[in-house]
């Protein structure tokens, strides 16, 4: 099996202090295809030239990668404060260089570049350096991007350089220069004028590939799609209490007579006790039509790009919701609280987003500065209380689960690859069985969200008759939008308050009593113990368009000078499917409320 080494070195008299902490992420990275059995990975935390000569002795059959951090000079690697001379290094590399196991060496350290014509003779075709000294956190921000994009995306060495090159400034306080922090004995005093400070030689053939290696599965290794999927939502939203879910759970591990549970009753229970934006993208990969259009149950670029599109709708959906809890404290205690500058930058960065960027847009910053400012606000005024009992849950997650953050990364990085149509079309299986692995620890912790039913609110008449003296009850006309299979209920709520009129709203309630059907359809007596119109964020075509599909609801998209741009959540791609409202005022359109809302909410964020 194909090695990667790894080889850290710190030095007692100049202790690095981001070392460690490079060390610890960039092996975590590489040991997360440790399940697949690509490769082996060695590590050597505190290597010595003793270690390392032992290493590549060892190894030198199938060594693919060598990968340094720590002190360095142009000639010299420093091992533990003593010296490893570069030629020697190359010499041992140049057996597996030439037999075309190794594809790349990283020499992260100071002044590396004077290494690498040794290495090209010996044959190593890929090799990354440095020109000029590097600062620790610098070097450690470069190294750990550059193997999350090679392991978790597939990236191709020279895209993860580059892309690497933006972490590694961004930790510098400005542009990459010269602070000497990575190396002892410095030859090169400084960074050579008009020379980026990382460089990247080697076979442009290799660099337009991806160095790690990787054992190709076959269908016989394979897991089976959306098994751990499925069972995974399942016993989340066992757990979270799901009322369809708990009752197929007491069936099939009662006592007496217990009665198996299918795959398509669980696809059934999971898909229509969710919010329809998250449930018709996961009814594409775990409840496929027979149509090869709609079936993504194959591990093939299809099936990849609708797991990173549930992610995206569902982190969007998320951000939404957050928004949508800023604008109804605004709404409810009008100029009692303010927003700081920064959280109105968010605000105005997300109407602001072009029609691309937001479909790869990281929603989970919005999410974290929403919820905390929502959590101070809840704690210091006992008026305001969180509309989402669960929202310390995503405190925790984004906090404390190193696991639910770093598949949200995961994610967000595939999404953007297979946007922009730059998958590796030969690891795609691979990516497959990733990234259902991510979504699985994504979604896990989300099971509360039946809980919170998404509604239309078509129609308000007020039940009023003079031989009855009780309080006034309001009958809503309800769009539920809660099931992906099969058409959304259409019902009327009879509550003793009113809901926003022509909103898309989400409802904690308790339904008290059905009754007998009105109109074909079945009135319920509600108690609403608390709502959030998603409004302009979301919206119902339906309720504004004669004659439109039940389920056409729509996400705010973009705005420009003349108009205001919806997407269908059913279809997020398609231009086709697009709604826009014109901001100049037309009273031949039923628009009005939209426009009211949006502008008022743009007001509140200037």
């Amino acid at each position: 099996m194909k090695v990667i080494l790894l080889a850290f070195a710190n030095s007692a008299n100049a202790p690095l202090e981001h070392l460690t902490a490079e060390d610890k992420e960039v092996y975590t990275i590489l040991n997360e295809r440790h399940y697949l059995s690509d490769y082996i990975v060695h590590k050597e935390s505190f290597a010595t030239p003793d270690d390392l000569n032992r290493c590549l002795a060892q190894y030198q059959d199938d060594l693919a990668i060598f990968h340094f951090s720590g002190h360095a000079d142009r000639d010299k690697l420093f091992l533990s404060d003593e010296v490893a001379n570069s030629s020697g290094i190359a010499h041992q590399l140049q057996y597996c260089a030439r037999n075309g196991v190794l594809k790349m060496v990283v020499l992260n350290g100071c002044s590396t570049g004077g290494q690498v014509e040794d290495l090209l003779k010996c044959g190593v075709p890929v090799v990354v350096s440095t020109s000029a000294p590097v600062n620790d956190k610098s070097a450690k921000a470069f190294s750990v991007r550059f193997w999350e994009l090679l392991v978790r995306t597939q990236s191709t060495i020279e895209k993860a350089f580059l892309e690497a090159l933006g972490p590694a400034k961004t930790v510098a306080n400005g542009d990459i220069g010269p602070v000497s922090v990575r190396g002892l004995l410095l030859q090169d005093a400084q960074n050579p004028a008009g020379k980026a400070l990382w460089r990247l030689d080697g076979d442009p053939n290799i660099l337009a590939s991806n160095p790690v290696p990787y054992k190709s599965l076959t269908r016989q290794e394979l897991p089976k799609p959306n098994e751990k999927l499925i069972d995974t939502l399942y016993n989340s939203f066992h757990l979270a209490g799901n009322p369809k879910i708990v009752e197929l759970h007491k069936r099939e591990t009662r006592e007496t007579d217990p009665e198996p549970v299918s795959k398509t009753e669980k696809q059934i229970a999971i898909l229509n006790t969710i919010p329809f934006p998250i449930g018709i993208h996961l009814q594409k990969l775990i409840a496929s039509t027979a149509s090869n259009e709609e079936g993504y149950d194959d591990y093939d670029l299809k099936r990849l790009t609708q797991i990173t599109q549930v992610y995206q709708i569902t982190t969007e959906f998320l951000g939404i919701i957050m928004i949508a809890q800023i604008w109804e404290v605004y709404v409810r205690f009008p100029n009692t609280f303010e927003l700081d500058h920064s959280l109105k930058d968010k605000l105005r960065e997300y109407l602001s987003l072009t029609s691309e960027s937001r479909e790869v847009y990281d929603f989970t910053p919005l999410i974290q500065q929403v919820r905390a400012y929502l959590d101070n606000l809840a704690a210091a005024n006992s008026e305001y209380e969180l509309f989402i009992d669960e929202q310390n849950i995503l405190t925790d997650l984004f906090l404390l689960d190193e696991n639910f953050r770093n598949s949200c990364e995961r994610l967000r990085d595939l999404r953007k690859i297979v946007f922009s149509k730059k998958a590796n079309p030969d690891r795609v299986i691979e990516l497959c069985v990733s990234a259902e692995e991510y979504l699985c620890n994504f979604l896990r912790p989300l099971g509360f969200v039946h809980r919170y039913h998404l509604t239309s609110v078509q129609s308000i008449d007020v039940l009023k008759l003079r031989h009855i003296t009780k309080d006034l009850v309001f009958r809503h006309r309800i769009i539920k939008f809660m099931q992906a299979l099969g058409t959304n209920e259409r019902n009327y709520y009879n509550i003793n308050s009113f809901l926003d009129n022509w909103g898309v709203i989400l409802l904690k309630c308790k339904m008290v009593a059905a009754k007998v059907k009105y109109k074909s359809t079945i009135q319920y007596d509600v108690q609403v113990i608390d709502y959030l119109n998603l409004s302009p964020f979301v919206i119902d075509y339906n309720s504004f368009v004669e004659k439109a599909d039940l389920s056409y609801i729509m996400f705010f998209k973009g705005e420009n000078e003349a108009e205001i741009t919806f997407k269908r959540v059913k279809e997020p791609l398609s231009k086709r499917d697009e709604m826009s409202v014109p901001k100049l005022e037309d009273d031949s359109d039923n628009f009005y409320p939209i426009r009211e809302q949006f502008n008022a909410f743009k007001r509140f964020i200037a």
